[in-house]
């Protein structure tokens, strides 16, 4: 009974004799029927491409998957899991909370934005073995800083990260807990080296420790970010509070990092940036700032680009 298709010749398929066969000779299927076979008559169609985000997701599940405790004894596994995908999805969730940890969550902030699948091998393998590598840059968590319960004062993924990475670049002081402040400040250096050894060849360095930047400098900042560096500022944190945005300061003390585009008009400054989980902090967060008190509690920036 025809299905409608001419018949071909025996030897021959419906779209031309069977190479490297006479007229007349059997033709054998070189497989069951049913079974798919790429080729000429059915091409091989490419799975599609995973995105970063969904392979990081993917580590994610597996990582949630596996029975076993971590090195981190008050901390669940669970949480950890639940942390990770939330923060790969939106990275500025990383937040120091009332810790001292502004440089790290700088740092880790960019990971988790440029490189989601590093992020979550970064922190899986910290809570699974208490140590890590981002390229060039080793981590490794103490013992006290792993036997610390963050319930209740910083979200644990974080607490891994960005405590773990505190912990570890300390040659005098560990880090152990949310109120070691001390311990937990980072230094320029620190930063602008962290950036070298996860991968950036462009790295500027232009702070200072005992005064304030100029107009100039914050400029040059501005340029940097719309020419696609990783901008974080060094300033005093006084400067994200309506109440005390105008007072000035003697130091420095906070990390954030530039998300949007300065403004500086009619002697008034206005910009974006993150800071304690927020990725769209507003500066300034209450009535307008003028340069002049802006430049009192700013100290300089590192920049960082690939």
């Amino acid at each position: 009974m025809s299905d409608g298709h001419r018949p071909f010749p025996l030897g021959g398929t419906r779209f031309g004799r069977a190479p490297g066969l006479a007229p007349g000779a059997a033709f054998t299927l070189p497989a069951p029927l049913g079974t798919f076979l790429p080729g000429a008559d059915r091409p091989n169609i490419a799975p599609p491409r995973l995105s970063a985000k969904e392979q990081a997701h993917m580590l994610v599940s597996a990582f949630s998957s596996r029975a076993a405790g971590g090195v981190f004894p008050h901390i669940l596994r669970a949480e950890v899991a639940q942390g990770l995908d939330a923060r790969i999805d939106l990275p500025t969730l990383v937040s120091q909370e009332q810790s001292s940890l502004c440089g790290p969550s700088a740092l880790v902030v960019n990971l988790a934005t440029h490189d989601p699948i590093a992020y979550a091998r970064y922190v899986i393998d910290l809570f699974e073995r208490g140590e890590a590598d981002i390229q060039r840059l080793h981590v490794k968590a103490g013992a006290d800083l792993r036997a610390y319960d963050p319930s209740g004062k910083i979200q644990p993924a974080d607490w891994i990260a960005i405590a773990s990475l505190r912990d570890s670049e300390n040659y005098f002081f560990d880090y152990q807990s949310v109120d070691n402040e001390f311990a937990g400040i980072t230094l320029p250096g620190d930063l602008a080296s962290w950036f070298e050894k996860i991968g950036y060849r462009n790295v500027v360095n232009e702070t200072n420790l005992l005064s304030s930047k100029d107009e100039k400098n914050l400029r040059q900042a501005d340029l940097l970010f719309r020419d696609d560096y990783w901008v974080c500022l060094f300033i005093n944190a006084d400067l994200l509070s309506a109440a005390t945005q105008v007072d000035g300061s003697l130091f420095p003390n906070h990390w954030v990092v530039q998300t949007g585009p300065l403004t500086i008009a009619g002697g008034k400054v206005s910009l974006d940036i993150f800071t304690w989980g927020q990725g769209h902090f507003h500066v300034p967060s209450g009535p307008p700032i003028t340069l002049a008190a802006f430049l009192k509690d700013y100290y300089g920036f590192v920049a960082a680009k690939y």
